[in-house]
């Protein structure tokens, strides 16, 4: 009996037990229906992928999770009604969209864009609530790469500018740790342009090449055009870097980073439909950072600031207007004192001791555009543009001096027009520009007077190297364009021939010239691509100065042509790309042209001697030259915005140039010739097809990008490059002048130029950045390790002008890229290094 009813007992409170916990689970269950549910967030991209990672947050109840694979983020909702979703991406954009919640498992899809149709340049589509722009530039086939922001603000190496992500594509060439300086298929550096929404901007980086002046978050993508340009763009015989800022606002945000030389800030503020102002600038303190790394006998006071505002106004439906203000100032003040230094081996070179001189240069580029479409087979943009530069030097070196303020630019008035003259397949492009060029020059500076003399010597006194030239210039010239492309595109070819006219009121020259692209697609993947033109640039304004250089100045010309294939695989992108490239009309510093009959602007001669005879101009367009070579893309570049991406560029180049100037001998030199003689020597050309000073053979660029998960991410990059070729040096002059007391040993250069390099560069950077999510946008905190591996690059080699030539002197020059750092009596080799902090809210 006491069993069983132990048993009974036990039985019972088991029942119980369980009926209560059904009971309760009952409960919950119904208290859940009443006072939450769950309901799921959805996240994709423009392609209808889902995009996993992103920070989802609730505003109304602060839960925030991370969406999976699917894209799905599920969270605990306290009753139906409407919720304010932020949505942060893997890639910093965010997203505040305000949803609807119904009900229990509701499924709430969320989309980073609309889908991307297939449109032509710029189209746009009219609604009620005004014009949308749509779509993407529709680029040529050939001869042209396209980086996005997301692509190449992060790379390492480049200390967080984004524009510096063109020089890891194929074709371009530029200095490890250049000042922004660029070569584009063995074109000089100086005869690219750069564009900023396709208005001139007269540099693209502060002085030193430390920051661009444009930031990064002004630019949503750049094309860079290594050769074969289409018709639109002009005043370059190498080619175009085109960058194009965002076009539409949909929130106010705003983006604020801090370096160890500079603060940047960036605000963008939409209004009254698509309407919006964005405003950034940049102030520079590097100053102050170095102060305290100097000794007090050399002073080195760098700054730099800049400015970019963009301002859309909406009009009406089919009308906006649009303003710009983009400008940038640098200034440079450097002074090494006489006296000696307190320790005489950390003494800077004996022919820089007493260097004095301020730089201050400065451009700004305004500019009223008005776009008018009314439909997507017609738009038009009329473009006011005033855009000027200044440079005002005052230094002195040894014997030598300068004094002058230069400044340059022109106002203009520009009209194209896009026809869409059959649907899908036919479309006219046509545009045309009259400039105004402005010119003042005043001052004074030195010119060495023999230009072919490769190390001239500002110490030298009998006779001098250098002589005064006064300048006095001040006037304005018209310049003319006009341009049209005829677009063909169906679905197995793409031809895009075009024509280009300029005429320049100075030298009464005008230029009629053809060019053109064409794709021809042999399978749905593989196409044949190439293109071609021939293509002018105005000379410099010092160059053609009235007064200081030669009026009758022609263009210079270029030949370009190439062709290739490009093959698409899923996310991979395969392209090969032969070029060839000629160069003629070069303009050249030249010894021997003279003009009759010229006007002294000396400002103290010119009373005494008002008229000058058989003076020399200084410049003639006798030099020519040639690039050829192949490059080959290779890019992964996956929809995700999560995972691996990037690419493999390699560039074979040859560069050569020719001036077609005579060479004295030691005899000639010393020879007492006439006027007449020298004129006639012209015509005797002994010059030589040399290598150009940017020739680099050989170029590779592995660039690598992980986004591991929304909080962290690894950039890696490595350069490989030929060396420049340099002249090897061969001895001195013993040491016949001096500096301050200061022997100084001359270098003499072998009479083959650009013969020899020296080893190949190659290294290794390496960025990581972190990212901390916030409900109002995100910190991202970063650290680039250059030159990982420590290899010393040999940049070149540097004579030291305080020793006469030894084995030992000249001795090679590393490349910045290491720093040292001494413990006791050793010295530690680090990697460069470089830290930062962005905000973006």
């Amino acid at each position: 009996m006491n069993i069983q009813f132990i048993v009974m007992i036990y039985t019972g409170m088991l029942y119980l037990k369980n009926k209560l916990a059904f009971l309760l689970f009952l409960f919950l269950l119904m208290v859940k229906s009443v006072y939450g549910f769950e309901v799921t967030i959805q996240v994709f991209d423009a392609k209808r992928q889902p995009v996993s990672d992103a920070r989802v947050i609730i505003a109304e109840t602060k839960e925030f999770k991370f969406t999976d694979k699917e894209g799905k983020a599920v969270f605990d909702i306290p009753q139906p009604g409407f919720y304010q979703v932020r949505v942060v991406l893997p890639d910093g954009n965010v997203l505040q969209p305000s949803v609807q919640v119904l009900g229990k498992g509701q499924l709430i899809p969320l989309y980073t864009s609309e889908p991307k149709p297939e449109r032509t340049p710029r189209e746009q589509i009219v609604s009620d609530q005004g014009v949308i722009v749509v779509g993407r530039r529709e680029l040529p086939p050939s001869s042209v790469y396209t980086v996005r922001l997301d692509q190449i603000k992060r790379l390492p190496g480049q200390f967080g500018e984004a524009i510096r992500g063109i020089e890891n594509l194929p074709g371009v060439v530029a200095p490890p740790f250049g000042s922004g300086e660029v070569a584009l298929r063995g074109s000089n550096p100086d005869s690219n342009s750069f564009y900023v929404d396709d208005l001139p901007i007269a540099f693209a980086y502060h002085l030193g090449g430390l920051s661009s002046v444009i930031q990064n978050e002004f630019i949503q993508s750049i094309d860079v055009y290594t050769g074969s340009y289409p018709a639109k763009y002009g005043d370059a015989t190498g080619g175009v870097i085109a960058i194009f800022t965002p076009d539409e606002v949909e929130r106010t945000n705003g983006v604020a980073s801090i370096s160890v030389w500079a603060t940047n800030l960036l605000l963008q503020v939409p209004y009254q439909n698509s309407s919006y102002v964005v405003l950034g600038g940049k102030v520079s303190y590097l100053d102050q950072t170095l102060r305290p790394l100097l000794p007090k006998t050399i002073t080195l006071v760098p700054k730099y600031q800049d400015l970019q505002i963009k301002i859309k106004h909406q009009l009406s439906n089919t009308q906006s207007l649009f303003f710009y203000v983009i400008g940038s100032r640098d200034s440079f003040v450097a002074r090494i004192k006489e006296k000696p230094f307190e320790n005489p081996l950390k003494e800077p070179p004996p022919d820089l001791i007493g260097l004095r001189g301020a730089v201050d240069r400065d451009f700004i580029t305004t500019a009223i555009r008005h776009r008018f479409q009314p439909s997507s087979f017609f738009q038009n943009e009329t473009t006011l543009i005033y855009y000027t530069r200044r440079v005002y030097i005052d230094a002195s070196i040894g014997n030598i001096s300068a004094k002058f303020t230069r400044t340059d630019g022109y106002g203009a008035l520009r009209n194209e027009t896009r026809l869409g003259l059959i649907e899908n397949l036919l479309n006219f492009e046509f545009g045309v520009e009259l400039r105004n060029l402005i010119y003042n020059n005043k001052g004074e500076f030195p010119r060495p007077k023999d230009p072919l003399n490769p190390n001239p010597d500002p110490y030298k006194i009998d006779p001098p190297d250098y002589e005064k030239v006064p300048v006095n210039d001040s006037f304005f010239s018209p310049f003319s364009v006009a341009y049209g492309i005829l677009v063909f595109k169906n679905r197995w070819l793409e031809f895009r021939p075009g024509i280009r006219y300029e005429y320049f009121s100075l030298n009464k020259q005008a230029v009629l010239v053809p060019r053109g692209s064409f794709a021809i697609r042999l399978t749905e993947n593989l196409k044949l691509i190439g293109g071609g033109g021939i293509y002018h640039r105005v000379p410099s304004p010092n160059e053609y100065s009235p007064t200081s250089g030669n009026p009758n100045l022609r263009f210079e010309k270029a030949s370009h042509t190439s062709g290739g294939f490009e093959y698409q695989w899923r996310d991979w992108l395969f392209r090969v790309e032969g070029f060839k490239q000629y160069y003629d009309d070069l303009v050249i510093q030249d010894p021997y042209i003279t003009t009759p009959i010229k006007i002294n602007q000396d400002p103290i001669r010119k009373y005494e001697e008002p008229i000058l005879f058989n003076a020399p101009l200084y410049f003639s367009n006798r030099g020519d030259g040639r690039s050829y070579g192949a490059e080959v893309f290779i890019r992964f570049d996956p929809p995700r915005s999560k995972g691996l991406y990037g690419w493999l560029s390699y560039t074979h180049s040859v560069s050569k140039r020719r001036d077609h100037l005579r060479r004295l001998t030691e005899d000639e030199k010393k020879q007492v010739i006439s006027a007449n003689e020298r004129r006639l020597w012209q015509y005797y050309d002994n010059s030589k097809l040399i290598s150009a000073d940017f020739d680099r053979r050989h170029l590779v660029r592995l660039i690598i990008g992980w986004k591991i998960n929304p909080t962290y991410q690894i950039g890696i990059r490595w350069r490989y490059q030929t060396s420049p070729p340099y002249t090897v040096v061969v001895g001195d002059d013993g040491g016949k002048n001096k500096n301050n007391g200061r022997p100084l040993f001359q270098p003499k250069l072998s009479e083959e130029t650009n013969t020899f390099r020296s080893k190949p560069y190659h290294s290794l950077d390496i960025r990581f950045d972190k990212f901390v999510n916030y409900e109002w946008g995100y910190g991202n905190i970063f650290v680039e390790l250059i030159n990982v591996y420590l290899r010393q690059n040999i940049g070149g080699f540097a004579f030291n002008r305080a020793l006469p030539f030894t084995p030992i002197n000249p001795r090679p020059a590393p490349e910045f890229g290491t720093l040292e750092i001494t413990q006791g009596k050793r010295k530690i080799r680090i990697p460069l290094f470089n830290l930062g902090f962005e905000v973006k809210f």
